[in-house]
């Protein structure tokens, strides 16, 4: 699919969803919320009866914590087709988990860390309507997906590879690389912003184009990579040039996802 056509889709079933959304779910913390600890069920619970309405279901997976400590969130995301739905109470096409520590039921947020949340929500809200669109697109009797060939040794980097090079994949990452190009380096061009990207944010579990490097790190000159690096720059322009929406986001520096 043209990504241009595809930005367009997605920007404006996102651009609805932020006007809804940002009534319960804004980019600053609430005043009622500084200081002191909120239920994350109750907070999930908002957020859901409102993106119901576009297909979207929010989960609040509980996980087993690492340590006494450890009360970290994190998201996960998933797109179903039309033969898998409905799923359990739900006919909703994108399903958001929010992962959270079962001592972490009520959590306090900085103003920072609220940002990085927001960040990271909308990063997979999105990814997964692009994998939405995709399908659109290509129609009950389309194509399906093109698949580039692992090279990896071991299960475990076979089972990556063969992921990420799902062009599908290869097309919904590389929109979340743009994304963090914009949000991370608003000013700079694609050759700067990519650069720093390179430079800045080397640890696969904050940058998405560092986790595909991770991945292939043993496939050198995989076909993948080169089609990442064209998608990134395709998407890139485009949300450059649309940059009113992404300002509306307010998806920017602070926003980084947190470590985990």
């Amino acid at each position: 699919m043209q990504v241009d056509k595809l930005h367009r889709r997605i920007v404006m079933d996102a651009r609805v969803l932020h006007d809804q959304l940002a009534q319960v779910f804004p980019v600053t913390l609430f005043k009622q919320y500084e200081g002191r600890p909120i239920s994350i069920s109750a907070f999930v619970k908002r957020i859901d009866a409102i993106t119901q309405q576009f297909n979207i279901k929010n989960i609040l997976v509980y996980v087993d914590p690492v340590t006494k400590t450890d009360k970290r969130m994190f998201f996960s995301g998933e797109w179903l087709p039309e033969c898998e739905l409905p799923r359990g109470d739900s006919s909703a096409d994108i399903r958001i988990m929010w992962h959270v520590s079962r001592l972490g039921k009520m959590m306090q947020f900085t103003a920072i860390e609220w940002r990085r949340i927001h960040f990271y929500y909308w990063t997979f809200v999105m990814h997964e309507m692009t994998h939405r669109h995709q399908d659109v697109e290509r129609g009950p009797d389309g194509p399906s997906t093109r698949i580039y060939r692992p090279r990896g040794q071991g299960t475990h980097a076979i089972a990556e590879q063969t992921y990420l090079g799902d062009y599908d994949e290869i097309e919904a990452h590389s929109h979340d690389i743009a994304l963090e190009l914009i949000a991370w380096f608003p000013s700079l061009d694609h050759d700067d912003a990519m650069r720093e990207l390179r430079t800045q944010y080397t640890d696969p579990a904050i940058s998405t184009y560092a986790y595909y490097e991770h991945c292939f790190a043993d496939a050198i000159g995989h076909p993948a990579i080169g089609v990442l690096d064209q998608k990134i720059r395709q998407w890139h322009v485009i949300m450059r040039a649309n940059l009113d929406f992404y300002q509306t986001l307010e998806l920017h520096r602070d926003g980084d996802p947190l470590i985990p």
